[in-house]
């Protein structure tokens, strides 16, 4: 694959590109299927949609499936074993692809070095994995809908809402970790100004709260 890359990248992309490289070049070379950039429809019994999710890269060897996804974000992202984003993929795979028995997920962080997976199997995870994400999904719609603050009680499963950037439930929590972290106001900060490992975590945690709410602030 590395052959394939363009020039002129940065050293912070080549890096990148090398970490995803290495995590995925063997299972493409093995495979006798590659779905990259796949579109994956998770149902119910009635055929109904429950969610519905792109994947960055699917690879199928007979009955053994690999999902693979690329985070290029500082923050860490949830183990594979307990990610909702990977119960959601893994579901949805076992629904469309009924020869794959099992689904190993792996979620691959190149800026901080992380690699995790975890192996999922039809018999044991394919029907639980779809109840527990439909079981989100409608208690999230409702406490969408009803504003009620006893039902909002902000969780991991948070960072996969739309309305995270704006629900008062979940936004909330900053103003705890403000209040007793002696959390710092935003100012402005350059890589240059930061001199002290609490200056740059203090960066960092905001960074984080950047990340989640991006896109409601563009809007």
């Amino acid at each position: 694959i590395a052959d394939f890359l363009p020039t002129g990248m940065t050293d912070m992309e080549q890096s990148n590109m090398s970490f995803i490289i290495n995590s995925i070049e063997g299972q493409i070379i093995s495979s006798n299927e590659v779905h990259p950039e796949l579109l994956v429809v998770l149902k119910n019994n009635d055929g109904e949609e429950i969610n519905y999710g792109y994947l960055d890269l699917l690879t199928i060897q007979g009955s053994e499936a690999f999902i693979t996804d690329y985070k290029f974000g500082w923050i860490q992202v949830q183990n594979a074993k307990s990610n909702r984003q990977g119960w959601n993929y893994a579901a949805a795979v076992f629904q469309m692809f009924p020869q794959v028995q099992e689904i190993t997920v792996q979620f691959a962080q190149p800026k901080i070095g992380y690699f995790t997976a975890y192996t999922f199997n039809r018999a044991d995870d394919a029907d639980r994995l779809r109840f527990e994400i439909e079981n989100i999904i409608n208690q999230a719609g409702e406490a969408q809908q009803s504003q009620d603050a006893e039902k909002m009680n902000p969780g991991s499963a948070c960072d996969y809402c739309q309305e995270a950037g704006r629900c008062p439930g979940y936004l909330k929590l900053f103003d705890l970790g403000k209040a007793k972290s002696n959390f710092p106001d935003a100012v402005e900060w350059s890589a240059e100004s930061i001199e002290t490992p609490e200056q740059a975590a203090a960066a960092m945690s905001w960074l984080s709260i950047f990340e989640a709410t991006v896109s409601h602030i563009k809007n």
